[in-house]
């Protein structure tokens, strides 16, 4: 039984399912904590200028 194009495609899309429903229920916060803390604060400083400006 060989590996098809189809097969291929079909566990890039389960795969794709799987890391998005992976990002839907991760702790945001947490993550964000894995970067360095320069890192982090520019995150935190970006996200706080996006509400702003988007309204959230």
């Amino acid at each position: 039984m060989a590996f098809t194009d189809k097969d291929k495609n079909r566990m890039a899309e389960l795969e794709t399912k799987a890391k998005e429903k992976y990002i839907e229920n991760t702790d945001w916060d947490a993550v964000i904590e894995m970067l360095d803390e320069g890192e982090q604060k520019e995150y935190w400083k970006l996200k706080k200028k996006m509400d702003k400006e988007y309204n959230l």
